[in-house]
């Protein structure tokens, strides 16, 4: 955040000029928080939700990944149960209509094996609900929908049971 928003504009700073730079801020923020903090955020539930013990399995790795044919934002994995877990996030305040679901579904046979049987999972992780449509399709495949104060809920639920 420093070196990529504040860094630049310390002349700025300096001379007085706050309402402009906080005016900057203000209009790069929610980009930064959906490009870089919101995804990592979303990774970092996954592991809350494992030490809780609500998660449908046990990853062995949490990240992302990206081909020249697919990117993923949340991801997953146990390669000893065959379970993947594959998630989308979207900061955006528009709201997530039915094209969201689908193409994560789609991206499912650019990122999971082809051997084996593997028991996908998906999650969408928005700042705004899903539309209806997309919701009924995200159920129709057991998708996860988690909103941001679902994050805060349960981090809230992990410190307190970790103390």
């Amino acid at each position: 955040f420093y070196y990529r928003l504040l860094q630049p504009h310390l002349g700025e700073i300096e001379y007085g000029r706050i309402k402009q730079v906080v005016d900057y801020l203000e209009t790069h923020l929610v980009d930064y928080i959906g490009a870089h903090t919101f995804e990592e955020l979303c990774r970092e539930w996954i592991n809350i939700k494992v030490d809780l013990a609500e998660f449908p399995f046990l990853p062995e790795r949490v990240g992302s990944f990206w081909s020249r044919r697919a990117q993923v934002d949340v991801v997953a994995v146990n390669w000893r149960t065959k379970d993947v877990l594959l998630g989308e996030c979207k900061w955006g305040k528009q709201t997530q209509g039915r094209k969201v679901i689908e193409t994560l579904i789609q991206k499912t046979e650019e990122v999971v094996p082809q051997e084996g049987n593997w028991t996908v999972h998906y999650a969408y992780f928005t700042r705004t609900p899903l539309t209806l449509p997309a919701q009924e399709r995200a159920a129709a495949v057991g998708a996860l929908q988690i909103s941001p104060d679902i994050i805060e809920q349960d981090s809230w639920r992990w410190m307190m049971d970790t103390d």
